[in-house]
């Protein structure tokens, strides 16, 4: 209910709700492309609340097509599919 999450890796911070994370995390092996989007995004977002975060993914939709009718205070395990946040997504970087 407080946005898109891929849940085997938010099992693991779960604990820090609000919070920052605080903890070192050894990152993966990943491609210098997908690397250097890492870093687009963190320089863009990384600087941003948990709340900010919130506000934004929720007024996105994706977000809203995935919710469907389930009130904002209510868990879903709607899946946002690739097609969808490729459709908005493109769209958006191309404006």
């Amino acid at each position: 209910m407080h946005g898109p999450v891929f849940h085997p890796l938010y099992q693991g911070f779960r604990k820090y709700a609000w919070n920052p994370i605080s903890e070192a995390v050894d990152p993966p092996e990943l491609p210098e492309a997908v690397e250097n989007h890492l870093r687009e995004v963190m320089e863009v977002y990384g600087g941003f609340s948990a709340w900010d975060l919130e506000r934004l993914t929720h007024a996105e939709e994706p977000w809203q097509k995935a919710r469907g009718g389930v009130a904002p205070d209510v868990p879903s395990t709607s899946v946002i599919s690739d097609e969808e946040m490729r459709r908005y997504y493109s769209a958006r970087a191309a404006a």
